[in-house]
């Protein structure tokens, strides 16, 4: 694990800047757990549509598709904030997109809905920039 000065060490020693080793432990963070939770809303969308395959792929490919449209109007946002202000904003977007699922039972449109466009602000938003800077 890398923590204090070890980490020092290991910028130093292969030329990397702290900011992107802190980018790279966020995104390791950030990867293993939303990878899990795409998991398992991919199982909860199929039960809540009662094991349909079509609905739950219609649902993902509406976000998808709402992502894929949002990333070139992200990219206009570069000329007002930096990268790192735009990752930040996007991690904020990624609990209102969970949160909603709660509420799936009692509002399933709204819900669903809210889940779809924080999802796919949060997608656009953070991929954009993380891959600019990746760079």
């Amino acid at each position: 694990m890398l923590a204090g000065s070890n980490l020092h060490e290991y910028a130093e020693r292969f030329h990397l800047g702290r900011n992107i080793i802190f980018l790279y432990l966020n995104r390791l963070l950030l990867q293993v757990g939303v990878g899990m939770l795409v998991v398992f809303t991919t199982i909860f969308f199929y039960e809540f549509f009662h094991h349909s395959y079509t609905k739950t792929a219609l649902l993902l490919g509406v976000g998808y598709t709402l992502f894929t449209a949002l990333t070139p109007l992200t990219a206009l946002l570069f000329r007002w904030f930096s990268l790192k202000k735009l990752i930040i904003a996007a991690v904020l977007l990624l609990p209102p997109a969970l949160i909603s699922l709660i509420f799936t039972d009692s509002y399933p449109v709204y819900a669903l809905s809210g889940y779809i466009i924080f999802g796919a602000m949060y997608r656009a938003l953070y991929w954009t920039p993380y891959h600019i800077d990746f760079a």
